[in-house]
């Protein structure tokens, strides 16, 4: 047997885990998150605990890195009535492209194609760039004007979702000033953010 590489992921003895449906050991005060490898970037999903008044979960989206695999999850998660749409149809109160590279935004514009009708923010950095896949997304939020409110946040911005505290760290206003006059690496432009759950006004 050869050794393992150096710098390779450890594998988790399967005993560390229970024999059970992941969904049936969800409790409705928890905050779920997933984590979907798409390739160079990461697609995060983040369901919003049960509401009270119509048991519902919320969700949050960072980056759709790839058609294809964000809405079969999506629809899996409905089909299984663990993602209830809420009364007001706003299924996803924030969405976020954190920068336009293809591998964290390709997939986002067969995802407001598809759920556009049910997000209520899109938040990206402002940076703007040639891609079909962000000149696509900007077409998409254009058109959904004044559904979907269309931010560019910068360090400090604050949402609070629920008991969900959003805070984002960068980029800081004075990198964002320099976006189009200085050459601002695409990458360093990347929203980054804190989550606190559970948060307090």
């Amino acid at each position: 047997m050869s050794p393992r590489p150096r710098n390779a992921p450890a594998v988790l003895p399967a005993g560390l885990f229970e024999d059970a449906d992941f969904l049936d050991s969800v409790e409705p005060t928890d905050l779920v998150y997933w984590l979907l490898n798409v390739g160079d970037g990461d697609l995060q999903l983040i369901l919003l605990p049960e509401r009270e008044s119509d048991h519902s979960r919320r969700a949050i989206v960072v980056d759709v890195g790839r058609s294809g695999k964000l809405p079969p999850l999506l629809d899996s998660l409905k089909e299984s009535d663990f993602l209830k749409v809420p009364d007001d149809g706003q299924l996803f109160p924030l969405v976020i492209g954190t920068h336009p590279h293809d591998d964290h935004i390709s997939g986002m514009p067969e995802f407001l194609q598809l759920w556009g009708h049910a997000v209520r923010e899109y938040w990206e950095p402002g940076y703007w760039h040639t891609s079909l896949a962000y000149q696509n997304t900007m077409h998409l939020l254009e058109d959904a004007d004044p559904h979907i409110q269309h931010t560019q946040p910068t360090s400090g911005t604050t949402r609070f979702i629920g008991r969900v505290k959003i805070i984002v760290l960068s980029p800081a206003v004075g990198l964002r000033r320099r976006f189009d006059t200085y050459g601002v690496d695409l990458n360093d432009a990347s929203i980054s953010l804190r989550l606190e759950f559970p948060a307090s006004r």
